[in-house]
C-alpha cells in the first residue's frame, strides 16, 4: 500500500496533497508528488518537514559562525605588521606574512592567516594571467596595508651581499684557491637590526626554483638566479661539488701512500697498487677506507667498459688515471724462477747452519713461504710441489730432456721423491699390519681346530 511520502535528495519529506512546498528558509526545493493523505498523517508529515528545515537552518548558522571574514583576516595582518614594527623599531615592515602563521580569535575560531594570504596571491596571479584589471576587495585592502606580493629586489640584494661576504672570507682563508661556489645549507647571519637571514636556506630555495624553471622549459631567468650566476654560485652542489670533494680526500691519501712506497723502495717506481684493507684516520676522527674505495672505482670502470665505454670517464677515474693507479690488478705479480731458486738456496743455508756437519736433506716443506722485499708473498713449497708434478709427468711420458728449472734444482740438491718415499713407508707399515693380522687369524683357527678335536 503506498505511503504517499516521497523523500528528496537531502532527506526532506514531501506531502502528497498535490501542493508544491518551498522550504524558503533553507533554500531547498521539494518536488511535488501525487498522493493522498488525510488528517493526522498529513500533520505528521508537516512536522517532519518543519524539523528538517530547522536542522538545515541551524547547520547553516553554524557554518556562518565558523567562517572567518575577509575583514577579520585583514585585521590580523595589520596586528602582525604592528608587532613586527615594534619588534624592530626604525625599520618598516617588509610586507611578508609567514605561510604557517595562524591566530585564535576571541570566539575560539582559528584564522589561518598565512594560508589565506597565500590563496590571495594565487587569485592575483590568475587575475593577471587572464588580463582582468579590476582587483578584488581583499587585494585592494592588502595593497593598502603594504603587503609583499613578490620577492623584492632589495631582499635579493641583502642575500647576495651576505653571500659575497662569505665568498671573500673563504678566499682569505684559502689564499690562492678560488671559492668553490658552495654555501652550506645551514649558513645564516644576524643583521644589524637583530633579524636572522637564513642564507643557506635561501640559496637552496633558489636552486629549487631553477630546477623547476628548467624542467618547465622556461628560458628566462629570475633576478635572483642572474645575480647568483654573476657571483659564481655552484648550482649542482649535491651532484658535483660534494662528490668531487670526497674524491679529492681519497686522492690525497693515495698520493701519501704512493710517496711512502717509493721512499721504502728507492729507485723503484710505485706499482699503482693500493691494498684492499688500507684505511686511514683523518684529523676529525673519521675513518677513510681507501682500499675499499679504490676497489669500488675499479668496479665502476669495469661496468663502464662492459657497456662499450661510451660514457665519459667519471671524475674519480680521471684523477686515478693521473696518479697512475693500477686498474687491472691481479692478486699477485708473477714471481720469476730465479726468485724461487734464490729462496730455496737461502732455506738450504739456514738448515745447514742449524745442523752443522749434517748435509741438507733436500726437503722443502710444502707450506713454506716467504715475503719478498716488495711485499709480495712467494709460496715456495707450493711452487716446488708443482715442479715435482711436472717432472713426474715428463718421466711418465718418456721424455728424457729435463726442464730448465729441473736442472737448476738438481744442482741445489733437491729431493724429488720425498713424497714417494713417505708414501712407500706408509705402504710398508700397512703391509706389516696386514700380514700380522693374517698370521693371527691363522693361528687362532689352528687352536680352535685342536680344541674341537
Amino acid at each position: 500500500m503506498p505511503t504517499g511520502i516521497k523523500r528528496s535528495h537531502d532527506g526532506a519529506a514531501t506531502s502528497t496533497t498535490g501542493k508544491r512546498r518551498h522550504l524558503a528558509d533553507a533554500g531547498e526545493h521539494v518536488e511535488e508528488t501525487p498522493g493522498y493523505l488525510a488528517g493526522n498523517e498529513e500533520d505528521t508529515v508537516d512536522k517532519e518537514v518543519d524539523e528538517s528545515v530547522a536542522e538545515i537552518t541551524k547547520c547553516k548558522e553554524r557554518q556562518e559562525h565558523k567562517k572567518v571574514e575577509v575583514d577579520e583576516y585583514l585585521a590580523e595582518i595589520v596586528k602582525y605588521k604592528e608587532r613586527q614594527e615594534q619588534k624592530h623599531p626604525g625599520k618598516p615592515w617588509d610586507g611578508h606574512v609567514p605561510g604557517k602563521y595562524s591566530v585564535t580569535l576571541e570566539d575560539g575560531r582559528t584564522a589561518n592567516v598565512g594560508a589565506w594570504f597565500k590563496d590571495r596571491k594565487c587569485f592575483k596571479r590568475k587575475r593577471l594571467k587572464r588580463g582582468i584589471k579590476e582587483k578584488a576587495y581583499a587585494e585592494q585592502q592588502l595593497d593598502a596595508i603594504g603587503i609583499l606580493w613578490e620577492l623584492p629586489t632589495t631582499e635579493v640584494d641583502e642575500y647576495i651581499a651576505e653571500i659575497l661576504k662569505y665568498k671573500e672570507r673563504q678566499e682569505q682563508k684559502h689564499p690562492g684557491k678560488p671559492w668553490d661556489g658552495h654555501v652550506p645549507g645551514k649558513y645564516s647571519v644576524t643583521l644589524e637590526d637583530g633579524s636572522i637571514l637564513y642564507v643557506g636556506a635561501w640559496v637552496h630555495n633558489r636552486r629549487q626554483d631553477r630546477k623547476k624553471r628548467r624542467k618547465a622549459g622556461i628560458e628566462e631567468k629570475s633576478l635572483a638566479e642572474e645575480r647568483l650566476d654573476a657571483i659564481g654560485l655552484l648550482w649542482e652542489v649535491v651532484n658535483e661539488h660534494t662528490r668531487n670533494m670526497e674524491v679529492e680526500k681519497y686522492i690525497a691519501e693515495i698520493l701519501k701512500y704512493k710517496e711512502r712506497q717509493e721512499l721504502k723502495h728507492p729507485d723503484k717506481p710505485w706499482d699503482g697498487h693500493v691494498y684492499g684493507k688500507h684505511s686511514v684516520i683523518l684529523e676529525d676522527g673519521t675513518t677513510l677506507n681507501v682500499g675499499q674505495w679504490v676497489k669500488d672505482r675499479r668496479e665502476d670502470r669495469k661496468k663502464r667498459l662492459r657497456a662499450g665505454g661510451i660514457e665519459e670517464k667519471s671524475y674519480a677515474e680521471q684523477r686515478l688515471d693521473s696518479i697512475g693507479i693500477l686498474w687491472d690488478f691481479v692478486t699477485a705479480r708473477k714471481i720469476e724462477v730465479d726468485e724461487y731458486i734464490d729462496e730455496i738456496i737461502k732455506y738450504k743455508e739456514r738448515q745447514e747452519q742449524n745442523h752443522p756437519g749434517k748435509a741438507w736433506d733436500g726437503h722443502v716443506p710444502s707450506k713454506y713461504s716467504v715475503t719478498l722485499e716488495d711485499g709480495t708473498t712467494a709460496n715456495v713449497g707450493a711452487w716446488l710441489g708443482h715442479r715435482k708434478r711436472k717432472r713426474k709427468k715428463r718421466l711418465r711420458d718418456g721424455i728424457e730432456k729435463k726442464f730448465e728449472f729441473e736442472e737448476r734444482l738438481d744442482e741445489i740438491g733437491i729431493l724429488w721423491e720425498v713424497v714417494t718415499e713417505r708414501a712407500r713407508t706408509i705402504e710398508l707399515e700397512k703391509y706389516i699390519v696386514r700380514k700380522l693380522t693374517q698370521l693371527h687369524s691363522a693361528t687362532t683357527r689352528k687352536v680352535l681346530k685342536k680344541t674341537t678335536i
